[in-house]
């Protein structure tokens, strides 16, 4: 995450076999991640607790908040409760350190972006059995995209206290202002990734209204982690954390091409409000049984999640793509005119009891049995219709896992997992989504070198899920649901220290994602925004001794392999390729760091997607940041 300079966490899991971080092109709003050929905002979870995001109402945390990303697969994921089978990606932040650290940054780079950062913590009241942190940042400036900003300011606090040497308690808070505008630029396929006579779209193109283009996102967090050891093989853990955000967003977006030189465009205002309540406590025992050794984990999670959002839209005049003029009038949508509304209130509850089994036999044979029962309730008030939905769910999913452990670190195993997630969220009927249900079969390699800082794993998967959220072809701004798809593919990744100098991060996916069951014409086709081939490497060295002591450089290329542009598989995206680099210095004997980092080294102009043929989306072009850090 620091070595990258990145800004969001689909950055940070670039190199990470079997994801997609740029569906969306260089918006950085939405907390969609991509997994084994599936888009899911409930696979991202903080400090153990899913982040309750609602499409750009959102909850994320900026990295430089976080202490690291944890990418876990199969049945490990149950440890944190509900999710899709193919695994999470967890967060954790920062925690207050034992002893006194300072750190500052000054950022300055490509689009005249400016940021400063500072971190600060350790113990207070001389007794070390309380410890604080204070983390935060501003950044202001420009993007890739003609008249949109990119202005944040974050700050988290935190608090440690140590209340017995078996218990403690950690307080967690954050709180995040966004003032951005439309990064999502919804670019025709003519002109992009298809042929027109007029020639081609630059990757700077904004077709809104300058004047009517702005997107705020205020959100904040106050958590809580309590730990209680009663014994060496007793622990009691408990997270609670409650979550805002309050989203206003207007925008003026295209809706399809009109001529082969203007498109069609919509007005849109959007109010959204959410509130979240996340609860998860756990019992971890461990005990030796007929000469097996058992942890066992029991616990009980609860959600509740208020979404309460009103959008408007309207018609907006067209606007050639090729030389837009801007400042047309719009007609601005409100409740008592003629335009389309989607006003709605969502409640939605879930509690679940989950309980896993880890058996060790003989010291090579591991055994994992998991399962969970959940309830679920979801409200959804239409207001524009005058009509409540009440929807109630329950549902049993189990986990299993075998593994074998070799003296040569050699370890293949088997898994299976099952998943429910209950959805927030309406079409752009106003319908409430179903919950999405799916199961995953795993069988893979993983291999350690004893004494070694290498690993190297190796997976085949199988996945099928069932009313999956996917974005509506017809109006990017809602999303529809698919009836089954199914993802078949090879996952490999190798992270090595291959000498105390020089480090190397190494992925490849190959997946194979067809829409089975439909009620469409797609049964047999492959979603788009899929790609078949995904892979990355990264490499790192730093001079250790020497002249050059404290420099270090890294080096990275990603590949993603062609996608289909619509559900009709009707055109392709182009496989694209970019690299990476980043280089620092430690001036010797100071507390001073330069670095500068190159997202897109080369400066290549690609569509990172399409979802429909007047939705096409760049990515990233090449960003340079350079920073100065200071630590005491």
């Amino acid at each position: 995450v620091e070595a990258q300079k990145v800004n969001n966490i689909r950055e940070a899991l670039r190199y990470t076999p079997g994801l997609v971080p740029e569906t969306l092109g260089v918006d950085n709003r939405s907390t969609e991640i991509i997994y084994r050929g599936f888009g899911s905002d409930k696979a991202l979870y903080r400090d153990g607790l899913n982040i309750q995001s609602q499409g750009f109402t959102a909850l994320e945390p900026d990295t430089y908040g976080l202490e690291r990303i944890e990418v876990l697969r199969g049945p490990a994921s149950t440890l944190f409760g509900q999710n899709a089978p193919g695994g999470l990606v967890n967060v954790v932040t920062k925690r207050p350190p034992e002893t006194f650290f300072s750190e500052a940054q000054l950022l300055g780079g490509s689009f005249d972006q400016v940021e400063g950062r500072f971190d600060v913590g350790g113990p207070v009241l001389g007794s070390g059995k309380v410890s604080v942190r204070l983390t935060g940042l501003h950044r202001e400036g420009d993007t890739q995209i003609d008249y949109v900003d990119d202005n944040r300011t974050y700050v988290a606090p935190a608090v440690s206290v140590r209340l017995t040497d078996q218990t403690s308690l950690t307080l967690l808070g954050h709180f995040q202002n966004d003032d951005s505008g439309s990064l999502l630029q919804f670019l025709p396929a003519s002109g992009t990734v298809l042929g027109n006579d007029n020639g081609e779209l630059p990757a700077s193109r904004f077709l809104g209204e300058p004047d009517f283009d702005s997107y705020e996102n205020v959100a904040g967090t106050a958590g809580v982690l309590l730990e209680h050891r009663f014994d060496d093989t007793t622990t009691f853990r408990g997270n609670m954390r409650y979550g805002y955000a309050d989203t206003r967003f207007d925008t003026v977006y295209t809706s399809g091409m009109a001529t082969a030189t203007t498109v069609n465009r919509r007005i849109r205002k959007d109010r959204a409000y959410l509130q979240s309540l996340l609860l998860d406590t756990q019992v971890e025992k461990s005990f030796d049984l007929a000469g097996a050794r058992n942890t066992v984990i029991a616990g009980f999670d609860h959600k509740n999640l208020n979404y309460d959002s009103v959008i408007l839209i309207n018609v907006a005049p067209t606007i050639d793509i090729f030389n837009p003029i801007y400042g047309q009038a719009l007609n601005i949508p409100t409740e008592d005119s003629n335009a389309f509304i989607n006003s709605s209130d969502q409640h939605l509850t879930q509690s679940g009891f989950y309980f896993q089994d880890q058996t060790k036999l003989f010291d090579r044979v591991v055994v994992t049995l998991g399962g969970r029962y959940d309830i679920a309730r979801s409200e959804t008030i239409d207001r524009d219709a005058n009509s409540t939905e009440i929807q109630k769910d329950t549902a049993f999913t189990g986990q299993a896992g075998l593994t074998y452990l070799f003296d040569s670190g050699v370890a293949p195993y088997a898994s299976y997992a099952e998943s429910f997630e209950p959805q927030i969220g309406t079409d752009k009927s106003g319908n409430a989504f179903v919950p999405t249900t799916g199961t995953q079969y795993e069988v893979g390699l993983k291999y350690q070198p004893p004494n070694r800082n290498m690993l190297f794993s190796l997976a085949a998967f199988e996945l099928t899920r069932q009313n999956v959220t996917t974005t509506d072809p017809s109006d990017n701004n809602f999303s529809v649901q698919t009836g089954e798809v199914r993802s078949r593919g090879l996952e490999f990744e190798a992270r090595a220290g291959v000498t105390d100098e020089l480090s190397l991060i190494g992925a490849y996916t190959y997946q194979r994602v067809e829409i089975t069951e439909s009620n469409g014409t797609d049964v047999g086709s492959t979603p788009r925004q899929t790609p078949k081939h995904l892979a990355s490497l990264w490499g790192d060295y730093t001079f250790r001794n020497g002249p050059l002591e404290g420099l270090g450089l890294s080096l990275g290329v990603r590949y993603t392999g062609a996608t289909f542009g619509d559900s009709n598989s009707s055109f392709r995206v182009p496989e694209f390729a970019v690299l990476d680099a980043a280089m620092r210095y430690q001036l010797k004997d100071t507390a001073f760091t330069f670095e500068v980092n190159a997202k897109n080294l080369l400066d290549k102009e690609y569509i990172s997607s399409c979802a429909s043929t007047s939705q096409c989306f760049y990515g990233f072009r090449r960003t340079v940041l350079a920073s100065l850090k200071a630590q005491w």
